[in-house]
């Protein structure tokens, strides 16, 4: 399993107290060279009872509150994407547009892994012609590429998303739904040092230690 900083790893366990949600589902389809290094293809779906709403606001960085009131737009979000080159390829640019923050956009009522060190991608729903339309009403699936300087897949990740529960004409109709999840992305740090090696250096700064008492 790929090592992460220690800081990931605390989010990581915190993340394990948060039920991960299911109204979202995203995975990597391929990654292939590109001219600034490598496109990870994606797709994501969510179900029958959702939709995806383009009304409020561009979600923030940081923590969104659960929006039942359709104040920011739907969204999705990719975490620590290493490499980054600033090229994401929506699935139609009068549907869709993205931002990058170093932490978020997440919904509140989830824990996601989410290094402040490395960037995170999210799209999110913008309104079609004429003003506020459309939403995408589900099931309905989609695709994006985000590219990376990295291209080694293997490495396990978060992504969150928030929709919105399509019911019409009954009281639920219109609240938000959170999920949360682990998908594949271009994760890459130094890994942590063996014990041996923290030992061998702690050796080594002793002895240098009593050599210089025995040179003075």
């Amino acid at each position: 399993m790929p090592l992460r900083t220690l800081a990931v790893v605390a989010v990581g366990l915190l993340a394990t107290a948060s039920p991960a949600r299911a109204d979202f589902m995203v995975d990597v389809i391929s990654v292939v060279p590109s001219s600034g290094g490598f496109l990870w293809n994606y797709s994501a779906s969510i179900l029958a009872s959702d939709r995806l709403s383009p009304l409020g606001s561009v979600p923030a960085p940081g923590f969104n509150p659960e929006d039942n009131t359709r104040s920011i737009k739907d969204y999705l979000t990719i975490y620590d994407f290493s490499g980054f080159t600033g090229r994401v390829v929506l699935p139609n640019p009068t549907q869709w547009s993205f931002v990058s923050y170093s932490l978020g956009s997440t919904p509140a009522d989830v824990i996601p892994e989410d290094s402040p060190a490395f960037p995170n991608i999210t799209i999110y729903r913008i309104p079609e012609a004429p003003p506020n339309c459309c939403g995408i009403i589900g099931p309905a699936s989609f695709s994006f590429s985000i590219e990376s300087r990295f291209g080694t897949r293997g490495i396990i990740g978060s992504f969150t998303g928030e929709n919105t529960q399509n019911a019409p004409g009954q009281p639920n109709d219109g609240l938000g739904v959170s999920s949360v999840g682990d998908v594949e992305s271009p994760f890459q740090v130094a890994q942590v040092p063996e014990p041996g090696t923290f030992l061998l250096v702690g050796a080594g700064l002793l002895g240098l230690g009593i050599w210089r008492r025995q040179a003075t």
